[in-house]
Formats: structure tokens, sequence, C-alpha cells
């Protein structure tokens, strides 16, 4: 089926579901573009490639300086250059073996320590309140966050 522009900007997101206009303010954004043509995938969950490279759009996708020295990560992949910037920059630092684990489940842990790490980007009172918002808006766009 093509989609065309009178119909829901992906096919797995119905307009009048509970997360519709979650899920198409954050594609308008260009924060989020589904996990395959036309498809978003609500009832997955966030991995840690998608969470980056949501980050790493939110920074205006800067150029990395160099490449990561995760074992795991192609710099052809979709979340390539956003995981080069975001170890550059202190946001991730791996799984402990060598590599990313890009499609690993984000747990509400790594999400703790990213909010540690960007905290002053964030607009909340406590660490508690940021990790309530990313979790939240995850939640809104149906995308399920683990207990590690």
């Amino acid at each position: 089926r093509i989609v065309s522009p009178e119909d829901d900007l992906f096919l797995d997101v119905p307009k009048g579901t509970w997360y519709c206009n979650s899920v198409e303010a954050c594609a308008t954004m260009g924060l989020f573009n589904g996990t395959a043509p036309a498809r978003f995938s609500p009832d997955g969950t966030m991995t840690r490639a998608m969470l980056v490279t949501v980050l790493h759009r939110l920074e205006g996708e800067p150029a990395p300086a160099g490449t990561s020295s995760f074992e795991d990560v192609k710099a052809e992949a979709y979340y390539g250059k956003a995981v080069f910037w975001a170890q550059e920059n202190g946001i991730v630092s791996g799984d402990g073996k060598g590599g990313f684990n890009p499609n690993g489940k984000i747990t509400r842990e790594q999400i703790r320590e990213i909010v540690q790490i960007k905290k002053e980007d964030i607009n909340a009172r406590s660490e508690e309140a940021a990790m309530r918002i990313i979790e939240g808006t995850a939640r809104s766009m149906g995308i399920e966050v683990v207990d590690a």
C-alpha cells in the first residue's frame, strides 16, 4: 500500500489512538523516522540505538570528530554517527564488553545515566523528574522502557 498525505503518518499509528499526537509531533520534528517505511512499531521497545539517535537529533545532528571504538557500530548504520557523537561527548560508554549493543533494550538505569550527563539540557527540577519526562514521552508513543 502506498501511503498518501491523507493517510496516517504511520500505518500502525491510526488517528485517534492515545499516542497518535505524540508520535506525529516527534516525527514532524524529525526525531523519529519509524522502524520501516510507514511503520512506527508502537508496541516495540526502544533500543539503545534509537535513544542515542533521538538525542543526536535533538542536538541538531552535530558531526562527530571521529569514529567509535565500539566493535558493533558501523558508520553506515542509521545510528552510527549518533553513537560516535554520544561516545565523544561522554553520553554513552558501551556495554563493558567492547561493544555498544545497539539493539539492546533501553533501561531505566541507562536513562538515569544519560539524565545525569544531560541534566542541564532537560527542563526539570530533579533527576527523578527528568527521568519521568523521558519515560513518559516514550510511553506516550507506545514505547516500553524496561527495568534493568
